[in-house]
Formats: C-alpha cells, sequence, structure tokens
C-alpha cells in the first residue's frame, strides 16, 4: 500500500497559504505568552533557517539544538530540517562533557556539526550559532525546502550512564493515514498541551507531529500542575499526553483539582512508566473511562 505522506517542510508551507490568521503555536511563560499563527510560523522557520546558513548548516550536516522548551528551540529544530540536516535537541542543562559527547558521535557520520545555543560553545571541530541570534533575524533569501532521512535523534545515557543518540529513522512530515496514535483519539482533536521537554520523545515529537497535523499547539516552559490546569481552561485543550508522575502531581493539588478545568479534553493519553492501580482509578474515575487511553 503507497501511503501519502508531505515532509515536514512543504506541510508548513501548505498550511501557511490554507490557515490564514489560524494558530499554530503558542507558548506559555510564568510571565508572558507568545502566539504564532501558521504564516509567521514558517516565515520563523525561514528566518532561523537563512541564519543558520550562514553559519555553515546545511543539507547532510547535523545539528545540535540546545534550549530550554522555547519557540526558538522548536524554530531552530524546523529549520534544521528544512536545510536538510540532521537534528539533535538537548537539555538546557547539557554539560559541556554531554556536548563533547554529542558531537563525537555525530562526527563520525556527519561531515560537520553545528551547535545551536546560548551558553554552551564547542571546542574546535563544531560550527556555532547562537539561539537568541537567530530569533532576531529575518529572511532576504529562498529558502529551499529538504527532507532529511533520518531527521533526528533523542539523546540517552542508557544504563551505561555514557551519552549515546537514539535515531529515529521515520521521515518527519504529514499523512492523513491512521497512525500510531490514531486509535487514542489524537486525529478528532485540533488542540493539544505539550508540557514535556523537547529533547524527550513525548515532549518533540508529540509537538512537531501536531504542528504537521495543522493543531493549535500550546507549550510549557516546563510543567506545573497548576499552570497547567490553568492552561488546559485557558485554552480548550482537547488532548493531552501524560506520564504517571504527572497524574500524581495533579491529585497533590488536592481540592486545587478541577473536574471543569479538564472537561475539554477529548483524549488523555498516559505511558512511558508503569501506572499504580490506585492511581489509575482514580484517573478513570475523574476524567470518565471514555477519554482516559495507556499504552
Amino acid at each position: 500500500m503507497i501511503v501519502a505522506f508531505t515532509p515536514y517542510s512543504k506541510r508548513l508551507r501548505e498550511l501557511a497559504s490554507t490557515r490564514g490568521d489560524q494558530v499554530a503555536l503558542v507558548v506559555e511563560t510564568p510571565d508572558a505568552t507568545e502566539t504564532y499563527d501558521f504564516p509567521t510560523y514558517d516565515e520563523r522557520v525561514d528566518a532561523f533557517a537563512s541564519g543558520m546558513m550562514d553559519a555553515g548548516v546545511k543539507a547532510g550536516g547535523a545539528v545540535i539544538v540546545c534550549g530550554p522548551n522555547s519557540s526558538a528551540t522548536v524554530f531552530a529544530t524546523a529549520a534544521t530540517w528544512r536545510l536538510g540536516a540532521f537534528s539533535v535537541v538537548i537539555s538546557a542543562r547539557a554539560s559541556a562533557q554531554d556536548l563533547a559527547a554529542y558531537i563525537e558521535i555525530l562526527g563520525e557520520r556527519y561531515p560537520r556539526v553545528t551547535v545551536v545555543s546560548d551558553h554552551l560553545t564547542p571546542g574546535a571541530g563544531a560550527g556555532h550559532v547562537p539561539l537568541d541570534a537567530l530569533h532576531e533575524g529575518r529572511c532576504d533569501r529562498e529558502i529551499v525546502d529538504h527532507n532529511p532521512v533520518p531527521a533526528r535523534a533523542i539523546p540517552s545515557g542508557g544504563t551505561t550512564g555514557r551519552s549515546k543518540l537514539i535515531v529515529d529513522p521515520a521521515p518527519v512530515g504529514y499523512s492523513d493515514e491512521p497512525m500510531l496514535l490514531s486509535p487514542l483519539g489524537f486525529d478528532d482533536v485540533d488542540s493539544i498541551l505539550v508540557y514535556g521537554p523537547l529533547y524527550h520523545t513525548a515532549g518533540g515529537n508529540l509537538l512537531h507531529l501536531a504542528i504537521a497535523k495543522g493543531y493549535r499547539t500550546v507549550l510549557m516552559d516546563r510543567f506545573d500542575a497548576m499552570r497547567a490546569q490553568h492552561l488546559i481552561e485557558k485554552h480548550a485543550i482537547e488532548f493531552l499526553f501524560a506520564v504517571p508522575t504527572h497524574l500524581q502531581r495533579w491529585l497533590n493539588l488536592g481540592d486545587g483539582l478541577r473536574r471543569d478545568a479538564f472537561r475539554t479534553i477529548r483524549s488523555m493519553y498516559h505511558t512511558a512508566a508503569y501506572c499504580p492501580p490506585a492511581l489509575k482509578e482514580r484517573w478513570l474515575e475523574f476524567m470518565g473511562p471514555e477519554r482516559v487511553w495507556e499504552a
């Protein structure tokens, strides 16, 4: 069976031309809210790509994005793919030793590695561009879209404690065919809240998948139970991903946990760790079994 697939960068162009002022990305921090519609999102990706081209990023290379849950980290990752390079997002708290290890790993496969970071500067042999500088840039040239395969890897310390990269072999993009999350209600929503770190699979992959689907995607700088509940209500969120730790932290709010704040949730999917039966029972009662999924 042939599955219709649109690469991520091409999909962004399509959404920018067809979705007008529809919101693509909202970034929420305790102090500010950033909102980007689909045309602006696509323009920012071009601006980041232009700045990264000036730093030597091109098809066939690799980019390490070291940043927090922020619009800059999102745009830098998308720009990496637009330029045809391989992306690795690492924690903003990563050490110079961590960075050196990832550069060494990538250097075995890619002819040039570029680091996008405000606080980590690589040694000789790798390029560098500050994340904040990219956010200030503009694009005055045509950026040719690419489709790197593979496109990304997730960093992991693994059981040995040594830095390693887990490569995702799939391309990044959009398909209207059923996918892994389809049975969990992901195809039946139009808004999603992401609070997992962008250097984790559930954070980064889920965010870009939702953007490619054309959903209104809300990104938190970090998980906080009370703020997350507020944002679910504020943005009428319909899809959530959670791990048992998130579920327990919400319950820890006690009387502050409000059932009506979750009324717009159509599907809450939890996985990644063992969920104690008592915790699962509390959420089945709180949400209703028809809205809670586990995989």
